[in-house]
């Protein structure tokens, strides 16, 4: 069943209108309140989930690509991906927007294909964009761990 208690922020705003809207840009779909008293709005209908693989990709994705987690919106199972440029070059990695459950789900980043150099060890809600990139190898490894499976 659906959840309509998903309000966006500070959302509802008393006295910012009785009309109720649904923020669609990502899958979050957070509710707002707004003016409807000049205008028509468009009436309520159902979205369709979108849904990735439960599996973890075996292709990096291209530059540019978006990346979610195996299943998502669904739980998700533990994945490692391997991004790889040309000798030479770094790698870089921009995340738009990371939402996990703080101190359950963890998003690692660590320079080269192994060892423990981590460049990041994410966990909770970073709604801002921020850039990761290795220092000296043409090799990233992130590891997605979701739930419980692993506690640093």
């Amino acid at each position: 069943k659906g959840v309509y208690n998903n309000f966006y922020s500070v959302f509802p705003i008393p006295g910012g209108g009785s009309c109720t809207a649904m923020l669609t840009e990502d899958s979050t779909a957070y509710w707002l309140n707004e003016d409807c008293t000049n205008q028509k709005l468009p009436f309520v209908c159902r979205r369709v989930e979108s849904k990735s693989s439960s599996l973890c990709p075996t292709v990096a994705p291209k530059e540019g690509e978006d990346i979610f987690a195996p299943g998502f919106p669904r739980p998700s199972t533990p994945c490692q991906y391997i991004f790889v440029v040309e000798a030479n070059n770094v790698v870089q990695l921009e995340i738009i927007t990371l939402e996990t459950i703080k101190d359950v789900d963890f998003f690692q980043i660590y320079e080269g294909p192994v060892g423990s150099n981590m460049l990041a060890n994410l966990t909770g809600s970073n709604p801002n964009p921020s850039t990761y990139m290795t220092k000296s190898s043409n090799v990233m490894r992130v590891n997605w761990f979701p739930d419980v499976v692993y506690r640093p």
